[in-house]
């Protein structure tokens, strides 16, 4: 992708829930302080230290997009979430192949061998 007229390799993660950035990519932009922690996808937690909202362009097909990104202190490969992905059409998740769990009770949390005692009789393995 292409910001502010420089060219960033971007990992793409279609489970991420955000965009992340590094620091060190984002020096003459406009930031906003975030009190927000991030919990990674193996429960760590990352404490951001900003916000800010960039314009990225994609050099193959020339699309132009707004999106809102944490910014990271670490050099990490800036990260790119399931939600720009797909409105850059960068990845396709077809929707209509998925069934959707409906949930008797949403304010309800059963723990897995509650509700199907009769698959964990011994221990959970």
């Amino acid at each position: 992708m292409i910001i502010n007229e420089i060219t960033v390799k971007f990992q793409i993660d279609c489970c991420s829930t955000v965009n992340l950035i590094p620091e060190s990519v984002v020096k003459d932009t406009d930031i906003k302080p975030t009190a927000k922690y991030l919990i990674m996808w193996n429960k760590s937690e990352i404490k951001p230290i900003d916000t800010c909202k960039l314009k990225l362009k994609n050099p193959k097909t020339g699309e132009k997009c707004w999106t809102t990104f944490y910014v990271e202190k670490a050099n990490l490969r800036p990260l790119l979430g399931k939600k720009i992905c797909e409105r850059m059409r960068l990845i396709t998740v077809n929707y209509d192949n998925f069934y959707v769990a409906a949930v008797e009770n949403p304010d309800v949390i059963q723990e897995p061998e509650d509700q199907y005692d009769d698959l964990f009789e011994a221990r959970i393995g």
